[in-house]
């Protein structure tokens, strides 16, 4: 794994790690951290580079098709294994795209809180 993942706080990583289906590998990703210190600019800052390199890591063949989180939430755990059939040809925790559209959500959702705490030191520098 890269030891420099986004967070909270310094010193979140991620792991990168090599799974098997049925005898078939793929590659899965634990992102580390998934939100920003809004009140520290240089880690709000750290968040959105770890993140880029997070994405950069990814794409390096064989490209990351399971998203593992330690948020079942986050990559919608109890939703997929409702969606899997019982003959196990349904996989909806092996999708390259849902584990790159988790980063832009959480990329996203990063940028609003930061917003949302800028907003609020103009507010209250302004009182």
């Amino acid at each position: 794994g890269d030891p420099s993942a986004p967070g909270h706080t310094e010193g979140d990583y991620s792991i990168d790690l090599m799974v098997k289906d049925n005898g078939t590998s793929h590659r899965a990703f634990v992102v580390g951290g998934h939100s920003i210190n809004a009140r520290d600019p240089k880690l709000a800052k750290q968040f959105f580079e770890s993140m880029d390199r997070v994405r950069e890591i990814a794409l390096q063949p064989p490209v990351v098709s399971v998203n593992l989180s330690n948020h079942p939430h986050k990559n919608h755990l109890f939703a997929n294994r409702e969606k899997r059939n019982a003959d196990g040809s349904n996989k909806p925790f092996i999708s390259e795209s849902n584990f790159f559209s988790f980063l832009d959500q959480q990329e996203a959702l990063a940028k609003e809180k930061l917003s949302e705490a800028q907003q609020r030191n103009k507010s209250k520098s302004s009182q």
